[in-house]
């Protein structure tokens, strides 16, 4: 049976290092919404290096979520 997708929204989450203790990585994310759902992953990743630059933390991961709606054909 086909399936059709419509793209519902897409967001961009920069985890970065807040502190190592013990040795341990701890963690904290900043989420940013409203990422248009036809943007290339090289212009998102793109745009997450120049947020990157401008934080204080250093950047662990560059995260892109997409939710997808998923229609039967």
């Amino acid at each position: 049976m086909p399936v059709e997708i419509a793209n519902q929204s897409s967001r961009l989450r920069l985890r970065f290092i807040n502190d190592i203790v013990d040795g341990r990585e701890q963690l904290m994310s900043r989420t940013y919404s409203g990422i248009k759902t036809e943007a290339e992953d090289s212009q998102v990743l793109n745009a997450a290096q120049i947020l990157s630059g401008l934080q204080t933390k250093p950047v662990k991961t560059i995260i892109r979520t997409e939710e997808k709606e998923l229609i039967e054909g």
